[in-house]
């Protein structure tokens, strides 16, 4: 799996290949944008429980064009640091909403540029 810095550039450049590929961040480990062979782009997070029998886990955050990039690195961190907590089944909330609440794409265009001005300064 390849591994890149992902900008809203370089996401805008993958295309599709014959079988799903996931480039992977090199700046949040575990976090990547997965490729799917019609063309979607879905950020996804992987990690491993911390319930001592380290099973491997995917989190999908959401697809690209409805979630930004920043909202979407947010959302990853978020995800591995409840994971490190013990939480490492779901995220119980995210800027203290209700995460499906914000991957909603009504709430991100209400929201947007308050969840951006707050994903930026993290």
């Amino acid at each position: 799996m390849p591994k890149l810095h992902l900008t809203k550039s370089a996401i805008d450049e993958l295309t599709p290949r014959s079988s799903e590929l996931v480039y992977w961040d090199d700046s949040v480990a575990g976090f990547g944008v997965k490729v799917t062979p019609q063309g979607r782009k879905v950020f996804i997070v992987l990690y491993r429980t911390k319930d001592g029998l380290s099973r491997l886990r995917k989190y999908t955050i959401g697809t690209y064009g409805q979630i930004t990039l920043a909202i979407a690195r947010v959302v990853a961190q978020k995800v591995l640091a409840d994971r490190n907590e013990g939480n490492g089944h779901y995220v119980v909330s995210i800027f203290g909403l209700p995460c499906l609440q914000l991957v909603t794409p009504m709430h991100v265009v209400a929201e947007g540029a308050e969840l951006a001005r707050s994903a930026l300064t993290l």
